[in-house]
């Protein structure tokens, strides 16, 4: 009988197989700029920019914000124009209006308007230059005022 062939052992790998680790996420951390640092303009992708200098409750609010920042940073604002942008408030769950200067071409404009205003212990914001025009002269709609009607007399 011919000898009986034996099919060979596999051959253990001296080098353990390679597990791989599962892939990282990302970081995801927010980062938060300190109060008065401006991002880069190109942060708010290809929108026109502007710079939030504060809110109020009202439209009358924020035009005496506006009349205020002008007078006292006279030339700051030269040839930028307000508007009204309104975003959420986490907090209060509520609409809240904005105040947002522009619209701004280049980052040391931005700069120079919000280092100016935190000196001065203001807030100011880069933010994107969207919304509604504000009405400087006090056109928003107001209720009219009755007239006071004459007493009528007795009839003799």
């Amino acid at each position: 009988m011919p000898p009986a062939t034996v099919p060979p052992a596999p051959v253990a790998s001296a080098e353990p197989a390679a597990v791989s680790a599962p892939p990282q996420q990302p970081n995801r951390t927010a980062s938060i700029p300190p109060a008065g640092a401006i991002p880069d303009l190109e942060a708010i992708q290809g929108r026109a920019a502007g710079v939030d200098v504060g809110g109020a409750k009202d439209f009358d609010g924020l035009r005496a914000l506006w009349t205020a920042i002008t007078a006292n940073h006279s030339g700051l604002f030269e040839g930028l124009q307000p508007i009204v942008a309104v975003r959420e408030n986490s907090m209060a769950r509520s609409a809240e209006l904005r105040l947002v200067a522009g619209p701004l071409t280049d980052v040391e404009n931005a700069s120079r308007i919000c280092t100016t205003l935190a000196a001065a212990k203001r807030y100011c914001r880069l933010a994107p230059f969207e919304g509604q025009p504000l009405a400087l002269h006090g056109e928003s709609p107001r209720r009219p005022v009755a007239k006071a009607r004459p007493a009528l007399k007795a009839a003799p």
